[in-house]
């Protein structure tokens, strides 16, 4: 939900005063909820280490406080009495509120993973886009976030099996190109151990070198970023190929250094289905 704005003009009165500070305290709880649009939006980075949250109960409280502003605006403003302007804000705030809260029927009616900008991409794109480095201690979120992702994918996981239970399936190849779309992602340094960095590790060194900081204090964050790929990342994306919506996850096998996991195409083909 957009933050409402109020014209100056309109602004004198008490009552349009009230409507202003009630529609910035609820734009900030909507966006403390999500750390990612904070940080999209606002450029904030005192939670620049964490992602949002995406399981049921999060979702649920996104709901229920989205209920209360709205049960609050109607309660404690009468749009009648407005000028025309705060009126139009007024409407507008209502109105978001109440697709939101209608759309929430409809909540598992989608593909957390697909071909056209679904999780598995989001994620390295937000840091590529949303998570500048402009100082030691965004360096040390970075890798924070990096450390966090294991979390959000278990987090996506749970929301794309939800859906299968529930008979919401992707297309099959939509599953193919999310995998492909993964072993991607997994390809380069540190997850082989020669050949360019990955998407991951060039990302993060250009940033790094572009810091005006000790010499020596690069090599260190460096090799934090590549042990927190290599120990929350890369599980994190073996965990998404190897998962088939609506079935438990196969034996983990041990694999050779550079090599990649049975994934669910190999599988289809293998059983014929």
């Amino acid at each position: 939900m957009n933050k409402p704005t109020m014209p100056q003009s309109v602004t004198a009165a008490p009552q349009t005063e009230a409507l202003g500070v009630f529609f910035e305290q609820a734009f900030e709880r909507q966006i403390r909820r999500s750390p990612m649009r904070e940080a999209a939006l606002l450029r904030r980075n005192d939670r620049q280490h964490l992602w949002d949250e995406i399981d049921e109960p999060a979702r649920d409280q996104a709901v229920r406080e989205t209920r209360q502003d709205l049960d609050r605006l109607r309660a404690n403003f009468d749009p009648q009495t407005l000028p025309d302007a705060a009126k139009l804000s007024y409407r507008l705030f209502e109105s978001n509120c109440v697709t939101s809260l209608e759309a929430d029927e409809f909540r598992h009616y989608n593909y957390p993973l697909n071909q056209m900008g679904g999780w598995q991409s989001s994620i390295p794109a937000f840091l590529l886009n949303h998570h500048p480095i402009d100082a030691v201690e965004d360096a040390e979120a970075y890798i924070s976030r990096l450390e966090g992702i294991r979390r959000l994918v278990a987090q996506i996981i749970d929301g794309v099996e939800l859906r299968s239970r529930n008979g919401i399936f992707a297309p099959r190849f939509v599953y193919d190109k999310v995998i492909r779309e993964c072993r991607n992602l997994l390809s380069g340094v540190p997850f082989h151990a020669s050949g360019k960095d990955s998407t991951w590790l060039a990302d993060f060194r250009a940033k790094l070198d572009a810091l005006p900081i000790s010499y020596a204090k690069k090599p260190k964050l460096t090799e934090a970023a590549i042990q927190a790929m290599i120990r929350f990342v890369q599980p994190a994306y073996v965990d998404l190929m190897q998962r088939r919506p609506g079935s438990r996850p196969r034996p983990a096998r041990t694999m050779a250094p550079g090599s990649t996991p049975t994934d669910l195409s190999s599988t289809r083909r293998r059983s014929g289905t």
